[in-house]
């Protein structure tokens, strides 16, 4: 595996999730130009940041990578929190936290 790798991962995911969401939130991809929504629609960024790999043996045959996911969940102002917790909830369950 590589970060490469682990960043198609997750942006896969993340797209085919908005794409099937009711109603269709937008996605803006890493690296990708994208217009934020002049009507104020939902959407959703994606931001990996690498951290420190880690060898598992003197070869290097086995790495762990590290690193952190951020899903950003924009709203329109002034509509509370709910919309966007409740996208926050179906995201956790989504991308469950796997043991190490």
């Amino acid at each position: 595996m590589s970060q490469r790798v682990i960043r198609s991962k997750f942006t896969t995911t993340l797209a085919e999730y908005a794409s099937s969401h009711s109603p269709v939130l937008l996605f803006s991809r890493e690296g990708q130009p994208f217009t934020k929504p002049a009507d104020g629609s939902t959407w959703l960024e994606m931001i990996l940041t690498p951290s420190n790999t880690v060898t598992a043996n003197v070869a290097g045959g086995r790495r762990r990578f590290y690193g952190d996911v951020q899903i950003n969940i924009w709203t329109k102002e002034s509509i509370g929190t709910g919309v966007a917790e409740a996208i926050a909830e179906e995201l956790s369950a989504l991308f469950p936290r796997l043991p190490y």
